[in-house]
């Protein structure tokens, strides 16, 4: 056995000591209050000794290496608790040196052995590639995803005339409507609630939304056995399986809320788990089990989506110099072409963008090999048919065969594809490997963003930056061209002095939080 072997199979031995019960308790009160880190302190107050002294100490240290490190590690160890805890009700008391040394050996885990042949930089590249899609979710803004979801499964249905619809839909797949799916997620994870054993969180009036009948249909959907974790992740095997102990996709974000059998409590280990899948999760849960899927993603992103990045660029623009079209509004084209959503002029340069709401398989996000990606590209038209259908666009404009301006199509035209869910490598990754197996013409100018990234971008243009230069320069640089989107986008951001407000997302999430509670 490698030392790196050992390493999992030393965890898993030192945890299987422990009770699960008490493992699942403690974690989730520490990550509770940690879901705001780093822009919040815990309130140590609240937390129970030891755990808020702890607590402290960690954020005051910076261990592992930072409060968002801190914040990660926390959630992440919530994997290998449920993997490998005792879940019978017999064991050690998970006390505060377990917890340290979960949080050392989970800190220090390196990559499967039968990946040692590679070289450290493709490695440290898979590495990355498999846990960034889940860290992007734990690092992401609580008031966020409470804010988009509240826009966009509440608010902006209801103003399209959608909701009924929405809510029929959902109700015929899992029982519950967007709201009875949100409303007790978004509850229990903002009270910090590990447990759930009363109905009513303080200071949140459930009793007006939802019945105690309709609270346990939530806990059905919403919750998964010990057992039945073990199970999605390595097929339920009792030895240690070096990928997918590691690195298949986490079912908390599926389902956020653990059932232990003996005795029967619903435990809440990670609430940042649990707001992802209760508000942008939704889209997912339909997405996958609908009876009719495509049509439904389709649906969605046409109208719901599409309504939210263009209420969002009419805003921004409105406060700079860009010009804005929607090309569903009087905008001209050859018979036969498609339009994209959207397009952003400076007046010299042009950014065209177009939504998509489905890309990536969950392996090709968590086990990006070259010959997956190969394969993808070549055979997968939902990766193919934007790029082509964008670069046609962009032979219209260069040849004078739309109403835009003619001194466009003498400049650079920076093309973005938008998706609903984001994929962190996606532009250093993805990109690069698409362009040996298409023709550079439909990958020249070329970004992916993610829905979150694309809030990004709109909230710089809010901000009276030039997101076409932008674009441009992020688009066709050979050095910027395959960098993190995000990253990128908040380095504009600091250039400029800018400390990003989203207004447009914190007023959705207050007007939801006022109704929770009134």
């Amino acid at each position: 056995m490698s030392a790196q072997q050992s390493e999992l199979s030393l965890l898993k031995s030192f945890l299987a000591m422990y009770d699960l019960r008490s493992a699942l308790e403690v974690i989730g009160l520490l990550n509770g209050h940690t879901m705001y880190l780093p822009v919040i302190e815990p309130e140590y107050k609240k937390i129970p000794y030891p755990w808020n002294y702890l607590l402290k100490l960690m954020v005051a240290r910076g261990q592992p290496s930072g409060a968002l490190d801190l914040k990660i590690i926390l959630a992440t160890c919530v994997r290998y608790l449920v993997l490998y805890c005792n879940d019978q009700g017999v064991g050690r008391n998970f006390d505060r040196d377990a917890l340290e040394t979960t949080m050392a050996m989970v800190f220090e885990l390196g990559g499967p052995p039968n990946e040692n042949h590679l070289s450290p930089g493709i490695r440290t590249l898979l590495h990355i590639t498999r846990v960034l899609p889940v860290q992007a979710r734990l690092q992401g803004n609580p008031s966020h995803a409470i804010g988009r979801a509240a826009r966009l499964f509440r608010e902006i249905p209801v103003a399209i005339n959608l909701q009924q619809k929405l809510d029929t839909e959902l109700n015929q797949c899992i029982g519950l409507t967007t709201e009875e799916a949100m409303v007790p997620g978004i509850a229990f994870a903002i009270t910090q609630s590990s447990k759930v054993r009363q109905w009513k969180p303080a200071g949140l009036k459930l009793d007006s939304f939802m019945t105690s009948q309709q609270i346990t249909d939530w806990l059905n959907e919403f919750s998964i056995t010990p057992a039945d974790y073990r199970k999605a992740v390595n097929g339920g095997s009792k030895s240690v399986d070096e990928i997918a102990d590691r690195y298949e996709l986490d079912p908390l974000l599926y389902h956020p809320v653990i059932k232990l059998e003996n005795p029967e409590l619903y435990l809440i280990p990670s609430p940042i788990h649990l707001l992802e899948s209760v508000t942008t999760g939704i889209f997912y849960r339909l997405s996958q089990i609908h009876t009719r899927r495509w049509q439904y993603r389709n649906e969605f992103g046409s109208k719901i989506m599409r309504e939210y990045v263009r209420e969002q660029l009419l805003r921004g623009s409105a406060k700079s110099q860009l010009r804005v079209f929607d090309c569903d509004k009087g905008f001209q084209l050859p018979k036969g072409q498609r339009k994209p959503d959207f397009l952003i002029s400076n007046g010299r340069e042009l950014l065209v963008i177009e939504l998509k709401t489905a890309f990536f398989s969950t392996r090709l996000k968590h086990f990006v090999q070259a010959e997956e990606i190969r394969n993808y590209v070549r055979s997968k038209d939902r990766f193919r048919d934007p790029l082509r259908q964008i670069h046609s666009f962009v032979q219209a404009v260069r040849a004078g065969k739309t109403s835009l301006p003619k001194s466009l199509a003498q400049h650079k035209i920076a093309k973005i594809v938008v998706g609903y869910e984001t994929f962190e490598l996606i532009n250093a990754v993805v990109l690069p490997r698409a362009r040996r197996h298409m023709r550079k013409r439909y990958t020249r100018g070329v970004q992916f963003l993610g829905l979150s990234d694309m809030e990004m971008l709109l909230e710089l243009l809010e901000r009276g930056i030039d997101i076409v230069k932008v674009m441009v320069e992020k688009s066709y640089s050979p050095v910027l061209k395959s960098n993190n989107i995000q990253n990128h986008l908040n380095g504009v951001a600091r250039a400029h002095s800018i400390t990003p407000q989203f207004d447009f997302i914190t007023d959705s999430k207050d007007r939801i939080m006022n109704y929770l509670m009134t």
